[in-house]
């Protein structure tokens, strides 16, 4: 049956499941960053570079994107400002 401290047992087993049994592993760090490194470097061969055509199209379109927010944000800005101050003077 089950104890106070453990939960019941699994089926056909006689030792109780205990929760949040994790295993520790310390495994020496250089090992971890250098897998991480090979890691890294097989995902960026995986990747699709864009053309010197395309990457000047995308950064055009993003710098246009951002010079029309900036517009809308300060025409809200700016009518705001005016709004609050026809209000209170």
């Amino acid at each position: 049956m089950a104890n106070k401290k453990n939960l019941p047992a699994k089926k056909g087993s006689s030792k109780p499941v205990k929760k949040n049994a994790k295993k520790k592993s310390f495994g020496n760090v250089f090992k971890k960053i250098v897998r991480f490194v090979k890691d890294v470097i097989v995902e960026l061969k995986k990747v699709t570079w864009p053309s010197r055509k395309n990457l000047i199209s995308y950064t055009i379109a993003v710098i246009v994107f951002v010079i029309i927010m900036m517009a809308v944000i300060y025409g809200i800005d700016s009518g705001a400002a005016a709004g609050i101050k026809a209000i209170f003077g």
